[in-house]
């Protein structure tokens, strides 16, 4: 390359920039939407691939002349939108609505995100706490019943039928193998709703 030569873009960052411009081109369309009196704003200047490909690829930020917060501006105008809808749009009574779809389907995705991770983050807080319920029941227990535990934790990582036939077959012969502190816990996973176990608490119950 010549000396004061501009070095070329690389390719793989044209293309993530194209994709984002046309991101930003479907969530523009949605913000029209949503109310006639919001304005989408450019923060910063016009790149090359902008330039060329006319996608609305810069920071921007929303505006409106109801909105008591503002906003803020981003590369990704999804982000901006969702933040200028939490702080000024939740509540208003303002709104002229244009038509659909618009700015509430990415609220819903988003939202719907959320709640997978909290789902998510509350099973594995969960799973955590049951293991260390399963360690302390089994500490407490000889080592036939420690096994009857040891069984029950397998059918919990695997959910398979294998495993839940050990478990009956392990509990036919040796049903005192089930200690108090066993059964104690099988009824605290049914009250959870546990279905991994449901399918065999009625065959563990009959022995």
């Amino acid at each position: 390359m010549l000396e004061g030569q501009e070095r070329p873009i690389p390719r793989d960052r044209i293309q993530e920039a194209i994709e984002s411009g046309e991101n930003n081109l479907r969530t523009l369309e949605l913000v029209r939407n949503w109310c006639a009196h919001a304005q989408i704003v450019r923060a910063g200047g016009t790149g090359f691939v902008e330039m060329q490909t006319d996608l609305p690829i810069a920071h921007h930020h929303l505006e409106c002349p109801h909105a008591p917060a503002g906003g803020m501006a981003t590369f990704n105008l999804a982000d901006a939108a969702l933040n200028f809808y939490d702080r000024n749009c939740v509540d208003c009574k303002f709104r002229q609505p244009v038509g659909l779809p618009n700015l509430l389907k990415l609220v819903i995705e988003r939202d719907a995100q959320k709640n997978r991770r909290e789902e998510e983050n509350a099973r594995i807080e969960k799973d955590a706490a049951d293991r260390l319920a399963v360690r302390e029941i089994r500490a407490q227990l000889n080592a036939l019943s420690a096994a009857t535990v040891d069984q029950i934790s397998e059918l919990d990582r695997t959910r398979s039928d294998k495993a839940a036939l050990k478990l009956v077959e392990l509990a036919g012969p040796a049903p005192e193998t089930f200690a108090s502190e066993i059964v104690e816990h099988l009824f605290g996973l049914l009250e959870a709703n546990q279905y991994w176990l449901m399918n065999q608490a009625s065959r563990l119950y009959s022995l």
